[in-house]
């Protein structure tokens, strides 16, 4: 079976606050489910629903870090 990606890019979410937390417990659930969810975002608040973290400056990689196991 192939792989399931959702690919996530949350700048509308501060507007909607609550519907932007339903859709970060949204991808939660489907990454539970076995779907990798790309997401990108400068929201340290969006970021904490991450299973690990990859920071980037300049285009190159700076720290990746794994949040919840």
């Amino acid at each position: 079976p192939r792989e399931r990606i959702a690919t996530f890019l949350p700048f509308r979410l501060k507007v909607l606050a609550k519907n932007g937390i339903e859709v970060m417990e949204l991808l939660r659930e489907l990454n539970r489910e076995g779907t990798t969810v790309v997401m990108v975002t400068h929201s340290q608040r969006d970021a904490s629903y991450a299973d690990r973290i990859i920071n980037l400056f300049d285009g190159q990689i700076v720290d990746s870090l794994k949040e919840r196991m």
